[in-house]
């Protein structure tokens, strides 16, 4: 996802906002904006800890597309949209945005069925901890956590 505001004396508005879904980050729309926004290697996104592309303060990037050392998952894009939501906020009052995203906790799970599945932490660089049916059953396998998603979504 890509955001941009463009505070004013009276108003503030978001100018563009591009939900995307698909396989690799659709970044070409952004490549419009110069050199050095896009990271060569990836294709994805260079921002600062507060989610802003460094040459345009006032264009906000989250989701996959951000060139951020983490897994590409959805929670995780929630959290993104948080510290973006917070930032806009602070830039439509006048102020400088402060809230850093700064990643959240590795790791996978996969179900199985409703029944089972796995979950691995990392731990350090050379080990990791797996879980299996119960706690896998319990958090996501049953319910798909589509529970958990309504309430973030306020449904």
């Amino acid at each position: 996802m890509c955001f941009s505001v463009k505070p004013s004396l009276s108003t503030s508005h978001a100018i563009c906002q591009i939900k995307a879904v698909g396989i690799r980050p659709q970044t070409a729309f952004i490549r419009s904006l110069g050199d050095g926004v896009l990271v060569p290697s990836s294709g994805r996104v260079r921002v600062l800890p507060t989610l802003q592309l460094p040459a345009y303060p006032e264009i906000f990037a989250a989701g996959d597309i951000i060139d951020w050392d983490e897994q590409k998952m959805s929670f995780k894009a929630g959290r993104h949209g948080n510290v973006v939501a917070k930032n806009i906020l602070a830039l439509t009052r006048g102020t400088a945005p402060k809230d850093q995203y700064k990643g959240t906790i590795e790791g996978i799970m996969v179900t199985l069925g409703s029944k089972g599945g796995a979950l691995y932490f990392p731990l350090f660089w050379l080990w990791g901890l797996v879980f299996g049916d119960w706690i896998v059953r319990k958090v996501k396998a049953a319910t798909l956590m589509v529970p958990q998603g309504r309430q973030f979504l306020g449904y």
